[in-house]
């Protein structure tokens, strides 16, 4: 186990890195929600651009978790790794730290890692604007509350670090 002061040094790099990523997930939030209604019309390029913002937004979220668990020394390894992930990130772990997402943003995230994967590997199909609309409906309904998710555990994280302090002083 860490000292104090190595684990507080850790945590504040954490903070550190995932700040940028909490605002590129909350922007591109905004902007999926935005467009959602519209895709079902949208012609080729702009189908592809929103397919490609949704692949960023669960790419950004999926390397704040990575980063998350890598910290608290519980990231998960395998196949089925995305899934776990996900699915840990919902977990109350006593003593080392709360859940990070809500039980009920995991559906919707995995059927935007469902969209990802097909998206990573669907090299000559065309993007049916209607089917990615309900991948956009998916995170526009859940990007406040993962928002709001990331921003509590901003503050789990602040206190644990000021605690920490507190703890070599």
């Amino acid at each position: 186990m860490a000292d104090p002061s190595e684990m507080r040094a850790r945590l504040v790099r954490l903070q550190a890195e995932i700040a940028p990523d909490r605002v590129v997930i909350e922007a591109l939030g905004r902007g999926i929600a935005a467009g959602a209604n519209r895709l079902a019309a949208e012609e080729a390029p702009n189908l592809a651009l929103a397919a490609v913002h949704i692949h960023r937004y669960y790419t950004a979220i999926e390397g704040m978790l990575q980063r998350i668990e890598r910290t608290f020394g519980s990231e998960p390894t395998g196949g089925d790794w995305h899934l776990e992930l996900l699915r840990g990130a919902i977990l109350d772990l006593p003593g080392v730290r709360p859940p990070v997402l809500p039980r009920s943003a995991i559906g919707p995230l995995r059927e935007v890692l469902r969209f990802r994967h097909f998206f990573r590997h669907a090299y000559a199909i065309e993007l049916d604007g209607a089917k990615l609309a309900v991948v956009a409906a998916q995170v526009a309904g859940v990007r406040v509350e993962v928002d709001a998710a990331f921003a509590t555990f901003d503050d789990f994280l602040a206190k644990l670090v000021d605690a920490l302090g507190e703890a070599r002083a």
